[in-house]
């Protein structure tokens, strides 16, 4: 289980936002408020059980968006590597330094860990 990091953004699982309103003094306990103002107490981990209801708050995941300059690589085991860029003008100022090397120029947007969860892996 992950720790929630106070000092970032959270939401529940489900992705309603949500915003820590205060720290309790031993720091693993913390009333968090929703979008309509109702609050709960979770701990270090974003967990509340009480009674039948359960809420699970945990750091909103950080999106990122960019270009992503794919090439081939005779070093590299699978033959490609890439490098991702937040414009498209500096991918592609990039790949002009390794035009024999590059084989694509793609637009992306992802979340940190994506995919990873299904394969066991964490970031």
């Amino acid at each position: 289980m992950i720790k929630l990091d106070p000092n970032k953004p959270v939401q529940t699982k489900e992705g309603r936002q949500v915003e820590i309103k205060y720290t309790f003094k031993n720091g693993s306990h913390f009333i968090v408020f929703n979008d309509t103002d109702s609050w709960i107490i979770v701990d270090e981990f974003g967990v509340y059980a009480h009674q039948e209801k359960k809420y699970d708050i945990i750091n909103t995941p950080e999106r990122i968006e960019g270009w992503v300059v794919v090439y081939r690589s005779s070093v590299s085991r699978i033959g490609l590597y890439s490098r991702i860029f937040a414009t498209r003008a500096d991918a592609l100022q990039h790949a002009d330094k390794y035009p024999d090397d590059v084989i694509a120029c793609i637009h992306s947007r992802f979340t940190v860990g994506e995919g990873l969860e299904e394969n066991g892996c964490q970031k």
